[in-house]
């Protein structure tokens, strides 16, 4: 089983196209069509929170960790979702995440002073740079990164769980405690003195101020989907690119080209490979009727190579146009992080080709990492020319 595990991570587009030819594929969308129109459909939810709550041990049914999961952006469904998406949209979204590019830019620049000879794409700048950026724009220190980075790990596993042992619920409730206690502190320190940073300006919210579970919960929510995705999307960019020497040099001849390039990667090597949604009521999509209660697969990572809406859906062309791709999700769940996401990508990799004109894998059989839903590469080894 794992090695099946392994060959679907690092290749899982075969397996999507023997679905898409399937009449009834199981609980899977796999259709560009489909997918775009579940993501969006109102009776199709987030049932994640209710799973979890069921496998959670009683002690715990008001514990850090409950009080964390019913309170995550991601989890929740009509008002109070849209009350918190607009909340955060509102730091999230324009000037505020294009103000980041120079200290995107000097981030950038100190993670590639430090590298030299054969190293590790991911160990080296996909990893640390979303962390730095994600934590500076929150106004988190440093000295409490790592942590941060941890408990992220730990949000990973349990939106990937599918039950949770009493032993592991555990060790999980005194992490979500422990963040909890560095976001108060957090908070009782920009109340005293308020800065120019995300944690400062939730605190200031007048009308809409977030409650304390709210506000703890989503700034661990920020961590995670500001890393998750980015790691994936600057490794995978790079590595793509490596293996594509035409559109790398295309790209190097015509770095104005680097927002296509960008939509690309998302669209070829998607970060986001799966969602489940649950039909609160029998819905019909496609022509397929998804029953109430059963939980359904939308499959990103195949309708972003499904051939009634891309031409040579399999061929990385950084010139597509359009490029309808669905790595962000779609609809009420669209992902807040996209702008900061993009951003990141469109600074740092014009850098790493201009400050390494012959850049190259120091190997090519590259493993892929994959939680349930996630993919990129767990390591991408190159030779920093």
């Amino acid at each position: 089983m794992t090695g099946v595990l392994t060959q679907l991570a690092a290749n899982p587009y075969p397996l999507y196209a023997q679905l898409r030819k399937l009449p009834n594929p199981g609980p899977n969308l796999v259709s560009h069509a489909e997918v775009r129109e579940a993501l969006n459909h109102p009776d199709l939810v987030v049932d994640k929170l209710n799973d979890l709550r069921r496998v959670l041990p009683a002690e715990l049914a008001d514990g850090a960790l409950a009080r964390t999961l019913r309170s995550i952006l991601a989890f929740q469904e009509g008002d109070g979702h849209r009350r918190l998406r607009r909340v955060l949209a509102k730091r999230l979204v324009g000037k505020q995440i294009d103000g980041q590019r120079d200290t995107i830019e000097r981030f950038t620049a100190e993670l590639l002073d430090e590298v030299g000879g054969e190293g590790d794409v991911v160990r080296e700048l996909a990893y640390p740079l979303p962390a730095r950026v994600i934590s500076n724009l929150l106004g988190i220190e440093w000295s409490h990164v790592d942590k941060l980075l941890a408990w992220s790990d730990t949000l990973v596993r349990i939106m990937s769980a599918g039950t949770i042992e009493p032993a592991t619920a555990v060790v999980w409730e005194q992490q979500m405690a422990d963040m909890r206690d560095l976001v108060s502190q957090l908070c009782s320190d920009r109340r005293r003195e308020p800065r120019d940073d995300l944690i400062s300006s939730l605190l200031e919210m007048g009308d809409e101020t977030l409650s304390f579970d709210e506000l703890a919960a989503n700034v661990l929510f920020m961590v995670t989907a500001g890393h998750e995705t980015s790691t994936d999307l600057l490794a995978s960019g790079i590595l793509t690119l490596l293996r594509h020497p035409s559109q790398l040099a295309a790209l190097r001849a015509d770095p104005s080209l680097i927002d296509g390039a960008v939509e690309e990667v998302f669209r070829y090597e998607s970060p986001l490979q799966n969602v489940g949604r649950v039909p609160r009521v029998d819905v019909t999509i496609g022509g397929r009727v998804l029953r109430e209660g059963r939980l359904v697969n939308l499959l990103i990572g195949a309708a972003n190579r499904d051939p009634a809406v891309f031409e040579d859906p399999d061929t990385f062309d950084i010139t597509r146009d359009p490029n309808p791709h669905l790595g962000f999700g779609f609809g009420a769940h669209f992902c807040l992080g996209a702008g900061l996401a993009r951003l990141e990508a469109r600074v740092a990799l014009p850098m790493v080709l201009a400050r390494f004109p012959r850049l190259e894998l120091a190997e090519h059989d590259v493993p892929w990492r994959s939680a349930p839903g996630f993919r990129g590469p767990a390591r991408v080894p190159v030779r920093w020319t």
